[in-house]
Order: structure tokens, then sequence, then C-alpha cells
């Protein structure tokens, strides 16, 4: 899969605690990434309905949803014993990928959705004004403090999660100085989070 290149050649942080890498996440899992408390990903999915405005396809290339279940299954290698992963997905996507998703060592605990404010979205049935998360767990991880599956706020830019959702899942499920792994991580709101309450 290629990414849409958002920063130059990878270099060495500038600072400490922020590894933004321009590769595909295969070889960022293959480079040897390791102790992983929790996975974050914010697959691109590829849609059947290629002529929708806005759609996915428009803004970056979307690999198909047998190659994302591949590369989140290669990211549970890189992950503690006891750890979680938090994965967006969509409506229209979320049957197919929870079958999928079946052929993955990843065990599903519970889901939860963005409640998106300030105008409609787009879709068919229903615009797409809530997006869904998925949690998923490796071993028996133990949340650290209590957070509702709800969360609203303003959209933002396409596809773009806010940090402040992550800074609460991150406060709820991971320790300071713990390490976050983000796939498929478009403009890093996790990184963002992750760098703001110390992972």
């Amino acid at each position: 899969m290629i990414q849409q290149t958002m920063f130059g050649e990878h270099t060495a942080p500038a600072q400490e605690g922020i590894d933004i890498r321009c590769c595909s996440a295969e070889s960022m899992i293959a480079s040897g990434v390791e102790g992983v408390r929790m996975v974050a990903a914010d697959p691109p999915w590829q849609y059947e309905q290629t002529e929708v405005r806005g759609n996915a396809a428009d803004v970056y290339t979307c690999p198909s949803m047998a190659s994302i279940v591949d590369t989140l299954d290669l990211a549970y290698d890189c992950c503690l014993p006891d750890a979680y992963m938090l994965c967006w997905t969509t409506w229209p996507m979320i049957a197919d990928f929870l079958t999928e998703m079946r052929r993955s060592r990843w065990r599903y605990l519970t889901g939860g959705s963005w409640h998106k404010t300030g105008g409609l979205g787009i879709g068919f049935h229903f615009r797409g004004d809530s997006e869904p998360f998925l949690l998923f767990a490796r071993g028996k991880p133990m949340s650290i403090k209590a957070s509702s599956n709800a969360f609203a706020s303003p959209r933002t830019r396409h596809s773009e999660k806010p940090v402040e959702f992550w800074v609460r899942a991150l406060e709820a499920m991971t320790m300071p100085g713990d390490l976050v792994m983000s796939v498929y991580s478009g403009m890093c709101p996790e990184a963002r989070a992750a760098k703001s309450t110390g992972r």
C-alpha cells in the first residue's frame, strides 16, 4: 500500500517521543517495533461506489479489506502480551470487517462512535454524522479508568479524528511512558495525543 506523503524522508525525530515514518505500515512493523501497549488504526476503506464526491479513493490509495486485516494482524506481533487495538471503521463496512477479522489473532471486545457536529456528512441511506470505532485485545488488558463509548465534537478535515478523543482513549487504556503504534495514521491525531499525555 502507498500512503499519501505528508512528511519528507524519514529522519530521527527532533524531539524524543514521536517517530513519524514516511513508509508503509508493513515496513514499519517489519523494522522490529516491540513493546506496544496500544495499536491505533484508521484504515482507508475501499468502497464499491467510487462515484460519490468525497470518497476516500479521491484522496489516497485504499487497500483491500483483506490487506488491511493482514496489516492489523502483523501489528499484533509488535504488542505486549496484554494490549489493545482501537480501530476506526465506517457503518457500511462494519459487518464485512468484523467477519474478515475472525481470521485475525485480535479478539473483538466492544465499540463506540464519534458523533460529528456541524453539518451533514455524505451517504446514501443515512448521512454520515457518526463514525464507529471498534476495540480489540491481545491477552487480557484492563482499562485504567472508566470512559464513555460515545464522543461528540465538530467534524474536522477529511477523515481526521479529534485529538481530544485520542487523549481520552489513551488516558483510559494506557499509562504514561507506554508505546502507542499507529498504522494508517493520516494526520496523526493519536501521535499528538500521545505526545501531550507522555506516551
